[in-house]
Parts: structure tokens; C-alpha cells; sequence
């Protein structure tokens, strides 16, 4: 390489060099904000509603000891698991208090009689007699002392596949 073409490729070397350097730290930079699992860029599913007049988000999550070969009349164990609420069985059917309160258990749609009203972290939910064959949703619903819904709602669902023998 002949020095003349060294020197030009050495200046747009330097040159390239000097302004990234300089553009990155002329510019004023904010950081990426956090996703909803906190890490910046996440990928986590979006962030879980907070109920009016409660400090911190209500993440809710459901796991049953049986999800597929279930016939109407099986009990089905389920285990909730969740941050920002308070389950209190000492004051259901009392005037609502933010961040505290009990659940409701359908299976499909909220509405109608629950399958199960309970404050309790672990509870067993009898499948009707009389339910369909298919595929059915089994849904925790958060709510207040005063049994209505949070707001907006928290709630979490199990796929259940129910069969006749």
C-alpha cells in the first residue's frame, strides 16, 4: 500500500471514529424503559392491571392438578399464586377495601352462581354433573369483600377437556 493511500484511509478511519464519538456523546440519551417484566426490551406478556386505589400491580396465576380427562362430578385441586392482593375469608360479603378481597370460580363465562367462592390459596372446585363434553375454561376471578369484580378485572384461566366415560 502506498503511503498517500494510507494516510487517506488512516484520516477516514479517524474520521469515522470521531463521529461516533461524537454523536453519541452530543445527543442526549435516555435508556430504554423496562418492559413489564422489568428487564429493558422484554419480551413478557403485557403488564397485569393495577386496581383502582391499589399501590402495586395484581399478577394472578392458576395451576389445577388435572387439566385433560376430567368427567363431570371430578374435584380438581387448583393453587393460586399471586402478588398485590390479600385473599381475607374473615370479610366476605363486606364493604370492598383496595388490594384485598376473595375469588370467585366459574366454568366459561363469569355470571350466574360461581362454582366455588373462596380466600383460599389452595381450594378444590367439584365439576358439575351435568356439563358438557368439549373443551371448557375454568376461570378465577379476583374480587372484592363485597363480591364485585375488580377494576379492571384480574383473572385467570385453566383449559379443563372434560369427557363422559
Amino acid at each position: 500500500m502506498s503511503p498517500h493511500r494510507f494516510a487517506l484511509n488512516s484520516a477516514v478511519l479517524a474520521a469515522a471514529v470521531l463521529l461516533l464519538v461524537t454523536t453519541g456523546c452530543s445527543e442526549e440519551s435516555t435508556p430504554p424503559k423496562p418492559g413489564p417484566s422489568g428487564g429493558a426490551g422484554s419480551s413478557a406478556p403485557a403488564a397485569v392491571p393495577e386496581e383502582k386505589g391499589s399501590a402495586a400491580p395484581i399478577t394472578l396465576d392458576v395451576t389445577a392438578d388435572k387439566t385433560h380427562a376430567v368427567q363431570p362430578g371430578d374435584e380438581i385441586r387448583i393453587e393460586l399464586n399471586l402478588e398485590g392482593f390479600v385473599l381475607d375469608d374473615s370479610k366476605i360479603g363486606a364493604e370492598a377495601e383496595p388490594g384485598a378481597g376473595h375469588y370467585h370460580v366459574y366454568l366459561g363465562d363469569p355470571g350466574g352462581k360461581p362454582l366455588l367462592v373462596s380466600a383460599d390459596a389452595s381450594a378444590v372446585v367439584k365439576v358439575p354433573p351435568d356439563v358438557n363434553d368439549g373443551t371448557h375454561t375454568l376461570r378465577v376471578q379476583l374480587r372484592s369483600h363485597d363480591h364485585s369484580p375488580l377494576d379492571p378485572p384480574v383473572e385467570a384461566v385453566v383449559r379443563l377437556i372434560i369427557y363422559r366415560l
